[in-house]
């Protein structure tokens, strides 16, 4: 990992006219050799990556030390300045940034309190340029840590370990929770009219790859070891218009039955089959059981909460029916009367996600 740091002070226009001519530089060198494009494109890429690390370097050193004078109140405690500049690492999409600036702490050598210069440049507690995180995010949401790095270091040029990537996942993990306790629905959300409000969970056993699943403990069948699995839970909230259907629409959408015409009545003319209404302020949240049942980590202990919280909001005087919609397990239902005890409540088991005769 390269760290770059400007020792000489510029300013930004003479930094920027100097990475113009450089530029400049390199594209005419390359005209000269007739190269291909493709290695173009690689040069350019990379001294894009080496202009950018500059100009940050430069607007963080900019932005001055950081010096408050010798001792600030921070939060009812008194700190005391380093006696020196401190060098920090800001990681940013660019790669490594290097930089010095004053910190206070209450004694020389403790943990840092205060950071002047960090608050006003607005960087993350670990370092990680927020720019950065999210793209990391964008991966392993959908890879495994090592593939995702190994993308990252490829097209974006920074190598992150995947212990950072662990990092960066638990600390923007972090400020879920907060977000979704914000989070509110519009008043034209609630239900009008014919409308219903619809509830669903669904939870999903995700392996554990941890040291202890690797032992086989006595006694138990392979493939069943204590603390393998833990439960995923899935859910969501959308308001929709009733869609009234006949038994043998029903079935047919079910069963895939063809619809036969009565033989003794005619078909009313309300027979046809209307369109599927669209679910309106659709909201889905999900989460993993970090504790056992019964524990404020499990998954239920969160989404149930929530569920009850969405209902609440979209039907605030419980005068419209809500449709509770989940397979046969049966620690969901226990849990949605627990959280979801209305006497309107409509159960459906839903059969094609049930495993429960």
């Amino acid at each position: 990992m390269t760290i770059v740091s400007e020792l000489n002070d510029k300013n930004n226009s003479a930094l920027v006219q100097e990475i113009a001519r450089e530029l400049g530089e390199m594209v005419e060198d390359h005209q000269r050799q007739g190269s291909q494009v493709h290695v173009l494109e690689k040069d350019l890429r990379s001294r894009f990556q080496e202009m950018g690390r500059r100009l940050v370097g430069n607007h963080l050193r900019s932005l001055g030390p950081g010096d408050e004078g010798e001792e600030v109140e921070v939060g009812g405690r008194r700190l005391k300045r380093s006696s020196e500049l401190e060098r920090c690492v800001y990681l940013s999409i660019y790669g490594a940034v290097e930089f010095e600036r004053y910190v206070y702490r209450r004694r020389e050598k403790q943990a840092i309190e205060y950071a002047p210069l960090d608050q006003r440049a607005g960087l993350p507690k670990e370092r990680y340029s927020y720019l950065l995180q999210d793209w990391s995010q964008l991966l392993v949401a959908e890879l495994a840590y090592q593939p995702a790095r190994e993308i990252l270091k490829r097209i974006v040029g920074v190598e992150l370990s995947v212990s950072a990537l662990e990092t960066i996942t638990q600390a923007v993990s972090a400020t879920v929770e907060p977000w979704c306790a914000e989070q509110t629905l519009p008043e034209k959300a609630q239900v009008k009219d014919e409308q219903v409000t619809v509830l669903s969970a669904d939870g999903k056993g995700v392996v554990m790859r941890t040291e202890s699943v690797e032992r086989a403990l006595p006694g138990r069948p392979a493939g069943r070891q204590e603390g393998q699995r833990k439960m995923a839970l899935l859910g969501a909230a959308y308001t929709v218009e009733r869609w009234i259907r006949t038994p043998e629409q029903v079935l047919g959408a079910l069963f895939d039955v063809p619809q036969q015409t009565p033989s003794v009545t005619p078909p009313a003319a309300n027979d046809e089959l209307a369109p599927r209404p669209v679910p309106l302020y659709k909201h889905v949240r999900a989460t993993l059981s970090t504790q056992p049942l019964g524990e404020p980590g499990h998954a239920t202990a969160v989404i149930f909460p929530w569920l009850a919280e969405q209902v609440r909001q979209r039907d605030p005087a419980a005068s419209h029916p809500c449709v509770v919609l989940m397979d046969g397990q049966h620690l969901l239902w226990d849990q949605a009367e627990t959280h979801l005890a209305r006497p309107d409540r409509i159960e459906i088991l839903d059969r094609n996600r049930s495993e429960t005769p």
